[in-house]
């Protein structure tokens, strides 16, 4: 996932960015930004070893010194860890799946019929290597 952290303020800022899914710590950092400044972090979930099932994604930044507006110190969203392949997150990967991957297929970020959830393996592009893995776990299903 790549998150942007940006500088509203009128000063240098150093804080702390903590991501948490549901109550598991992902990570802590320490980001450092010039006033009006941004940066592009990339953060990775190795979701392995994670109960299949739906995730509150929460990403904090602060304190942050000398800010009396922190109303936007903070994001969420949701996430679906799910057997690869299951585009459609109904708990199988079937020929639903596929069909949607087939109405991406060739599909890149900007593309008209892009869909980021048909780019299984996370390489911006829908291709043989997305249906290889929808074939993989053809007839899979959650427990």
């Amino acid at each position: 996932m790549n998150l942007k952290v940006q500088n509203l303020g009128l000063s240098n800022e150093t804080f702390g960015l903590t991501i948490r899914a549901n109550a598991t710590l992902l990570t802590q950092q320490t980001v450092s930004l010039t006033t009006r400044n941004s940066t592009t972090l990339t953060i990775t979930w190795n979701t392995t070893n994670s109960t299949m099932g739906n995730y509150t994604l929460v990403v904090l930044a602060g304190p942050v010194p000398d800010e009396a507006d922190s109303t936007d110190n903070s994001f969420c969203c949701w996430v679906v860890v799910t057997i690869p392949g299951n585009i459609k997150y109904d708990s199988s990967v079937n020929i639903l799946d596929a069909i949607v991957l087939g109405n991406s297929f060739l599909a890149t970020p900007g593309s008209p019929n892009w869909n980021p959830n048909a780019d299984i393996n996370g390489d911006n592009a829908v291709n043989i290597l997305d249906a290889i893995i929808i074939g993989n776990h053809f007839n899979e299903h959650c427990p």
